[in-house]
């Protein structure tokens, strides 16, 4: 579907931001973009209730903010 999509889950609980970062490190580059979607409540599905994901458009420059609003 033209990216790229990682999942994780624990048994009680939702990853950390630094457990997040870990994965990225794992399966992505470090100049990698990737992003935690919440998509339109319309649009919602939650199969799992802990289970957190990240994505990657593939050939897509993704806009970020500027490094001191991220931090």
């Amino acid at each position: 579907m033209g990216g790229e999509h990682g999942s994780v889950s624990l048994l009680n609980r939702c990853l950390n931001g630094r457990e997040m970062c870990f994965i990225k490190d794992v399966f992505w580059d470090a100049a990698d973009v990737v992003i935690p979607y919440h998509p339109a409540k319309r649009k919602y599905v939650n199969r799992y209730e802990i289970m957190s994901h990240v994505w990657r458009p593939i050939g897509v420059d993704i806009p970020t903010p500027l490094k001191e609003l991220m931090g």
